[in-house]
């Protein structure tokens, strides 16, 4: 059962709260402390991104032109600012392709600044700006290399998608109970919240082991976190500080991370989907298990609450919720 895990505090009364659950395992699948369900039946979402793009890569062999730049805006969620749409439309370049090859919705930037600014001009949705377009321009470049369709590549028995489902499938150690349709199209592996935390417990080991196309993921992510981030992220602001440290977020409520050197990975998930909840519960779960030091995370651990224009509340993590975690 789904254990109490955020309350939204409102003029000193807990106004609504959030359940969840989350997990500490190694990179064997044995969990270490979780509070909740650890065997929860989630949908992966853009956590997969990371695997996603390490199957695409894996796909382009070791003639790929890729760099960390690619790889990185490609393992993110991005906010679609100006540095996100170039680094998307360079990976496009580099295999002779444009913007009109990519099967993610059009939508606006998720990055309020950059919306303003592109109204104000005059100028309507892209699909560049979908936060899921790095992932998708990558795996045009894999289809690209292989002489796959690029016109299909986001079906699921497309030749990589086939490819991807069994890497992530793989590192998560568990066959996946169903595939669905993600945000941006691509499909999406329904796994447990252990499974999906086990995956990133072992691209972490895994590339402390050696595995060259691991590193160069985990590279990427952690040297240039605004390109798999952005702007307010979460995964941004925690990357740049602790090099140590993986994360990585998807919609619903969904975190996941590894400690890189401990080879061990976390996950959580919000049972309401509420992302609000997420981040205050995932930034203070992994200040709590020592990953990360409290003040690198101080904006997303008691985000505020407003009444007339003023704080008058904060979110909190639940104290239960953040003992059985860190057990």
């Amino acid at each position: 059962m789904s254990c109490l895990m955020v309350e939204v505090v409102r003029s000193g009364v807990a106004e609504s709260r959030h359940h969840g659950d989350a997990v500490v395992v190694k990179a064997s699948g044995d969990v270490l402390a979780c509070a909740g369900d650890p065997v929860v039946g989630i949908f992966a979402r853009s956590a997969a991104k990371p695997f996603q793009a390490l199957a695409s890569l894996r796909a382009m062999g070791s003639a790929s032109e890729m760099g960390d730049e690619d790889l990185a805006v490609a393992c993110g969620s991005h906010t679609g600012e100006p540095v996100h749409v170039a680094a998307v439309l360079c990976i496009l370049a580099k295999v002779g392709l444009d913007e009109d090859a990519l099967r993610c919705p059009a939508v606006l930037p998720l990055d309020a600044r950059s919306r303003r600014a592109l109204e104000r001009g005059g100028q309507g949705p892209r699909p560049v700006f979908h936060n899921c377009s790095g992932k998708h321009a990558l795996m045009l470049a894999a289809c690209v290399a292989r002489g796959w369709p690029t016109n299909t590549y986001e079906e699921r028995r497309h030749p990589l998608q086939i490819a991807a489902a069994e890497l992530f499938a793989e590192y998560a150690d568990e066959v996946p109970f169903a595939y669905g349709v993600d945000g941006c199209g691509v499909p999406v592996y329904g796994v447990t919240l252990k499974g999906l935390a086990t995956a990133y417990a072992r691209l972490a080991a895994r590339s402390a082991e050696g595995d060259a196309d691991c590193s160069r993921i985990l590279h990427a992510m952690r040297t240039m976190p605004f390109l798999a981030g952005g702007t307010g992220e979460l995964a941004t602001a925690a990357m740049r500080v602790t090099p140590d440290l993986l994360v990585k977020a998807g919609a619903e409520g969904i975190v996941a991370a590894a400690h890189l050197s401990r080879g061990l990975g976390f996950a959580l998930k919000v049972e309401d989907g509420a992302s609000r909840a997420s981040a205050p519960a995932a930034s203070e779960a992994l200040v709590r298990l020592g990953w990360i030091s409290g003040e690198a995370l101080e904006e997303f651990r008691h985000p505020a609450v407003f009444g007339g224009g003023k704080p008058v509340g904060c979110l909190r993590a639940d104290e239960e919720f953040l003992s059985a975690i860190s057990a």
